[in-house]
């Protein structure tokens, strides 16, 4: 079980208005303007929770994308699960009528 906090139901607010896109960690950190010490291990707890899945970006796509991207790490891409998708959706229901801590 995922306890919901504000910074949590931004991240999956980001999915929940671009779903099945996939999003990268960066990505959510410049839409949310959260920190990436709060994205990143969000991400990962979702993941391990099984709302997410992930896949890296292979060396062909990074080339696709036209972006310098020479000596960094590959993106990971995050996708909603059928079951992540419908968590999150009775998640933002809940947090409608219900105040999240802020951590």
């Amino acid at each position: 079980m995922i306890r919901l906090t504000q910074s949590r139901m931004a991240v999956l607010r980001v999915f929940l208005a671009d779903d099945p896109q996939p999003h990268y960690c960066n990505e959510i950190i410049g839409i949310t303007r959260l920190t990436p010490g709060t994205v990143y291990p969000t991400l990962l707890l979702l993941y391990a929770e099984g709302w997410l899945t992930r896949r890296t970006e292979t060396w062909i796509e990074q080339r696709r994308t036209g972006v310098q991207r020479q000596y960094t790490r590959p993106r990971t891409f995050y996708t909603f699960t059928e079951y992540g998708r419908r968590q999150a959706l009775a998640a933002a229901r809940w947090s409608e009528t219900h105040p999240l801590p802020i951590r």
